[in-house]
């Protein structure tokens, strides 16, 4: 996986914002398509039938990941269902726009990875793509950071000029000590610093100091990631990594009021954005158009072909971009999006656990045994990972921002002792209740003599 997929998984960060919850039907005749939660057109028939989103839970459906000891037998790192399953999974908890970040999530596993050891590290390399994923990750931070430095866009009178911005930082408990591999591997291959602060006693100071580099690092989108109730003593460290992304269009829209239908058939209207452009996906589930920011980068909008709710996993998003032509003159329109996402606790754990990385959550079983010093017996884990995204599109360009927090702690592993076997042999005369455990009801109760 070269920079090529970098780049892949910047663009999807970017294609899979949610907007809405409608698709409308397109205008008669023309290839019109529309950002990917957004349908908007004429509306030309009925408001469509509802289909049922396949619920997403604890192992979510549409991943093709198999467990980690089915390895071999998968096609690891698929950056377009792994992104699909990421924003599937998270709408289905939240039921209104999403927008997420696999690249985010990706460097800040990265960074996971640097302490990680047998089949731990194996488990995160396979979701990641490879063991030499360093390399691959310090080529690419270095990339960005040379498109920010050398593009003009040559548009002083718009208010959007080209940033883009990947930074990684590690927050470590100041009782205790980074290993010194771990430090230079983190600094050398993901540019990160690392900082000792207080996780016990002043957490409303260690708070404001992690959430003012998020807020620094995300120009002001992404003010806030952790809160001081969510720092605690057993914290080991906080690995965060934040994303922004800003560009003009290279095109311009044009404003004008349409309606916008939702998937109930509600329309309103609103101020929405007009284009033509020559860029043309289509496979058997949804057309798709490319609008283009500098440097390669594109916002891709995709309409599902059929009307009702839907989930990314099915538009088969690899094969969409793989359609990609030039042989059409499209007409493109979408609303102007300024929303953001929170992910819940656990939530992206689940992701995870249901793609073959298990072990670095197991506080009795986790190798991340080279990120700190620990005392014999101790564990370093995954306790949880948040993430939180924000963008905001008009006319003139688009602000993208994403930061990723991944919270490990250390404690001491749990021994397990044999469990003492008892027996209970109903062979002679005995009693029974039928039970209501939820509730504490007892429905039935009997006894039995012969």
């Amino acid at each position: 996986m070269k920079r090529k997929a970098f780049l892949i998984l910047s663009v999807i960060s970017m294609v899979l914002g949610a907007c809405g919850n409608a698709a409308a039907p397109s205008l008669p005749g023309e290839p019109t398509v529309s950002q990917s939660r957004p349908a908007v057109s004429e509306p030309t028939q009925d408001a469509p039938a509802e289909s049922t989103i396949q619920p997403v839970a604890d192992a979510p459906g549409g991943s093709t990941a198999q467990p980690a000891g089915d390895s071999d037998d998968r096609n690891p790192a698929d950056p377009y269902a792994q992104a699909s399953l990421f924003i599937d999974t998270i709408y289905a908890q939240n039921g209104a726009n999403t927008i997420v970040s696999p690249l985010s999530l990706n460097l800040a596993l990265g960074l996971v990875a640097e302490g990680a050891s047998g089949q731990t590290a194996e488990e995160l390399y396979a979701y990641l793509g490879g063991s030499n994923y360093r390399e691959e990750a310090s080529e690419y931070l270095q990339y960005a950071q040379n498109l920010t430095a050398k593009t003009d866009t040559g548009l002083p009178e718009s208010p959007y000029t080209f940033r883009y911005q990947l930074a990684n930082s590690v927050w470590v408990n100041e009782n205790r000590k980074l290993q010194d591999s771990f430090r230079e591997a983190v600094q050398t291959y993901y540019q990160a610093q690392a900082q000792a602060v207080d996780f016990k006693t002043d957490t409303d100071k260690t708070a404001k100091k992690i959430n003012a580099w998020c807020e620094e690092k995300t120009n002001g989108l992404i003010p806030e990631i952790v809160t001081p109730n969510m720092l605690s003593e057993d914290l080991a460290t906080i690995l965060i990594n934040s994303l922004y992304f800003e560009s003009p269009w290279q095109d311009s829209w044009n404003c004008r009021e349409h309606d916008f239908t939702n998937f109930a058939g509600d329309s309103d209207t609103r101020e929405m954005l007009f284009a033509g452009t020559g860029t043309y996906y289509e496979n058997d589930r949804a057309t798709a158009f490319a609008q283009n920011y500098y440097n390669g980068f594109r916002f891709i909008g995709i309409l599902p072909k059929e009307e009702g709710e839907f989930t990314i996993s099915d538009l088969d998003l690899q094969s969409l971009l793989a359609s990609e032509t030039k042989e059409y003159d499209v007409r493109a329109c979408m609303p102007k999006l300024n929303f953001e996402t929170s992910t819940m606790s656990k939530s992206i754990n689940r992701i995870l656990q249901a793609q073959g990385v298990n072990l670095t959550f197991d506080r009795n079983h986790s190798e991340l045994d080279g990120m700190i010093e620990m005392e014999p017996g101790e564990v370093t884990y995954i306790d949880d990972i948040l993430q939180k995204c924000k963008i905001e599109l008009d006319e003139n360009g688009t602000r993208a921002a994403a930061v990723t927090a991944i919270f490990t702690k250390c404690e001491s592993a749990a021994i397990e002792k044999p469990k003492e076997v008892k027996e209970v042999y109903l062979d002679r005369p005995f009693a029974f209740l039928i039970y209501d455990s939820l509730y504490d009801k007892i429905l039935f109760v009997g006894k039995v003599i012969e």
